[in-house]
């Protein structure tokens, strides 16, 4: 992420909505204009998943969870224009996160433009308190997901600090997962800290 630096003088923000041929759904695209794009199916400018171009192609991402860290998440927004930041790592099936208007949004690794809104959470099982979640950083699961971290991941940001919420209350687990962790819903994942937020 040396190379972050050099995309500082071509930052020009576009937001552009795309439909996609190949899975026949639509999604929104931002890009820096040159190498680096978030890619995502929310009509916000300010995160998806990140995909830079190597000469002919886009390409996602991929790293382990150890890997890619705060600083470089911070890095690409800030080159994309964005201050705050928040980063979710994605398994190889599904990636889940709050949107701001507090709708569940599920991606499906299958069709990676795959986009499904739930905006009644509260009859979900997401969390009530840290110990009965189960994620990666920032990132909260309903039932039936599983996330195997042993395999490699997509990375996606979020460039602002919408969080993720539940009703009146707001946990943000810091934990970091590793990629010796096997995460499956039903075996919560202990947290290192919590900080409780009222929304």
């Amino acid at each position: 992420f040396q190379t972050m630096t050099r995309f500082a003088t071509t930052r020009s923000l576009l937001c552009a909505y795309l439909t996609s041929i190949t899975f026949s759904l639509s999604y929104y695209l931002i890009d820096n204009g040159r190498d680096l794009r978030l890619v995502s199916s929310t009509a916000n400018c300010n995160q998806g998943l990140v995909e830079f171009y190597n000469g002919s192609i886009w390409g996602s991402l991929t790293d382990c969870s150890e890997s890619f860290t705060a600083d470089n998440a911070k890095s690409i927004c800030k080159t994309l224009g964005f201050e705050m930041e928040k980063y979710y790592i994605r398994g190889a099936n599904l990636w889940l996160t709050m949107n701001e208007s507090s709708s569940l949004a599920l991606y499906s690794r299958a069709s990676p433009i795959a986009y499904t809104s739930f905006t009644n959470c509260s009859s979900l099982d997401v969390y009530d308190t840290c110990s009965d979640c189960t994620f990666v950083r920032d990132l909260t699961l309903c039932d039936h997901i599983d996330l195997n971290l042993h395999d490699h991941f997509d990375i996606f940001i979020a460039c602002d600090n919408y969080g993720i919420h539940k009703q009146s209350t707001l946990y943000e687990c810091v934990h970091i997962a590793t990629e010796n962790d096997n995460i499956n819903i039903g075996n919560a994942m202990p947290c290192d800290a919590s900080n409780e937020f009222l929304t």
